[in-house]
């Protein structure tokens, strides 16, 4: 997979296809703050705005980085 598979993917994503995991869940509950206080609050920032920054892992796992505001950043990989 390469980073334009991610960025077409990205223009074409719906809410049917993301899906949180138990991880996921756990670790929402752990760290809510005034930005995340739900899973569907992570969904809706993927939905709705751009990524300021792609950071290629691995050749299948690319780290999105999500503007909160002007002092924070949301990481989704």
């Amino acid at each position: 997979m390469d980073i334009d598979y991610v960025l077409k993917s990205l223009l074409e994503i719906h809410e049917s296809d993301l899906y949180s995991t138990i991880h996921l869940d756990i670790r929402i509950n752990q760290r809510k703050n005034k930005f995340i206080s739900d899973v569907n609050s992570i969904r809706s920032i993927i939905l709705n705005n751009k990524p300021v920054s792609i950071i290629k892992e691995n050749d299948i796992k690319f780290q999105l980085l999500y503007e909160l505001d002007n002092d924070n950043d949301l990481a989704k990989r």
